[in-house]
């Protein structure tokens, strides 16, 4: 996907949450994403320890969505192209996704919005 974005006019930004699932190889995946993603887009965002443990000093980096939300709330380019990608496991990226939507009532589409997962995003 990283690629694809880069295929789009600037300004493209690139949200990527912790690829949790990876064991030993997460230095070196997180590493290698990192790279990928700085020649992809202008701007890098992270979200989670991982990402901010192995991404560079290039990516703006938060450890949980709602700080990220803030900050592409208060920093979101008109006309931006954005990627979001991360780990289904506690990242929620989703949360993030309906902080900038133009039309709030389009969260009802996003993943996990049951209220099984409103209780689970809730007690982290």
């Amino acid at each position: 996907m990283l690629t694809v974005l880069s295929k789009y006019p600037s300004p493209k930004i690139a949200i990527l949450g912790d690829m949790r699932e990876l064991g030993l190889y997460s230095k070196s995946a997180h590493q290698q994403i990192y790279r990928l993603a700085l020649k992809s887009c202008d701007t890098l965002i992270s979200v989670g320890h991982e990402t901010t443990k192995y991404f560079g000093d290039k990516a703006i980096k938060f450890l949980n969505y709602s700080e990220a939300s803030k900050y592409l709330q208060q920093n979101l380019p008109n006309k931006a192209t954005i990627l979001i990608k991360g780990s289904q496991n506690t990242i929620f990226l989703e949360e993030l996704v309906k902080s900038i939507l133009k039309n709030p009532n389009d969260s009802q589409n996003l993943c996990r919005q049951s209220k099984y997962w409103t209780k689970i995003k809730n007690s982290i």
